[in-house]
């Protein structure tokens, strides 16, 4: 059984990751109760225009271009989702896709693929979640389509999808958001995920993430759950108030969601980042974790989403240790959301 103190207690507790071998110091007593996160809400500009946001409706011209448009209905009105170039692409089709050595020390290649935006709206002030329900699910419609698309290309190896609401969580333009990159590598995080859940599939015969929903769907840690996903705060939350969202059905990639399960996710998405907001504006990242183009998965990977709120940095310990001081334990961070949805 996990060490649970009891009320009152402030002893510093190391967690391990369910299945990654990363741990956290779960530290309360360095924390502030959550309503002290609290941030005053910065008052919205009226207009929903700004004449130096390349993402604006009329500012086209600063784009690199568009490659894609979608339009979505909004009441009498509507709206249009764009997929553009990135201007300051992290990977490009130039250069050589294969690694080479040097020596033991050198590794290397071009950074090669494609690095697109997904504007969500042409509306500039409007976040993520305040976005109508229908809108959320075309995005992850848009998502889906990119993906499938970026992975049928040559020398693409993995599709990374996020996104970056806030300074602080590393968006650089104030106007919602995600960015998708399909490059040549497998990155080693989703390697050691893959190779984890391998492991304790062959070990249990039994999909590692369908047991931790079995062991958390009734937890102290749950935070919301309809007929298609359930999310709770991670054992091991690396950040205070993250949240792990998982679909009940065992699938390896966002790309094998049904059309019940995007509406299901939009809805999710919408009323997690909106109970989140409720502490003020708060900074975070959502990560999408897929293993399309690695052998024999689908029986034991299971596609999840990490949404990572940075409300606090990582310091000199923890990059030192690669052990992550989170002085909000989960189980008080799942409550907050539970009394807030």
């Amino acid at each position: 059984m996990p060490l649970l103190l009891k009320k009152g207690e402030n002893m510093p507790e190391i967690r391990k990751d369910y299945l990654m071998d990363r741990y956290v110091i779960i530290a309360s007593e360095r924390s502030k109760r959550p309503v002290l996160f609290k941030k005053t809400k910065a008052a919205k500009k009226k207009s929903n225009y700004d004449k130096q946001c390349p993402f604006c409706k009329g500012n086209e011209a600063m784009l690199p271009g568009i490659n894609k448009e979608y339009n979505v209905k909004k009441g009498k009105s509507s709206d249009i989702i764009r997929i553009v170039p990135n201007k300051y692409e992290a990977a490009m089709q130039k250069g050589n896709p294969e690694l080479k050595n040097d020596n033991v020390f050198y590794t290397y290649s071009s950074s090669y693929g494609i690095h697109e935006v997904i504007i969500e709206t042409l509306e500039h002030g409007v976040d993520f979640e305040e976005l109508p329900l229908n809108q959320l699910k075309k995005i992850i419609e848009v998502y889906i389509e990119s993906t499938k698309e970026l992975i049928g290309k040559p020398n693409i190896k993995y599709v990374s999808l996020f996104k970056n609401q806030g300074k602080e969580a590393g968006a650089s333009i104030n106007h919602t958001h995600s960015q998708i990159i399909g490059y040549n590598i497998v990155p080693e995080l989703v390697k050691k995920k893959n190779k984890k859940a391998k492991e304790f599939f062959e070990k249990n015969n039994r999909c590692a993430y369908c047991e931790i929903i079995e062991r958390e769907k009734n937890s102290y840690r749950r935070v919301f759950e309809n007929n298609s996903f359930i999310s709770f705060c991670p054992y091991a939350s690396r950040f205070q108030f993250e949240v792990l969202l998982i679909p009940k059905r065992h699938f390896a990639s966002l790309i094998d969601m049904d059309k019940k399960e995007i509406k299901d996710l939009a809805e999710a998405l919408k009323k997690i980042l909106t109970t989140l907001e409720k502490m003020g504006p708060t900074p975070f990242n959502i990560m999408f974790f897929n293993t399309h183009n690695v052998e024999d998965n689908k029986d034991y990977f299971h596609f999840h989403i990490e949404i990572a709120p940075r409300i606090s940095n990582f310091a000199g310990f923890e990059i030192e240790t690669e052990t992550i001081i989170n002085t909000t334990t989960p189980e008080d961070a799942a409550s907050f959301y539970r009394e807030n949805l």
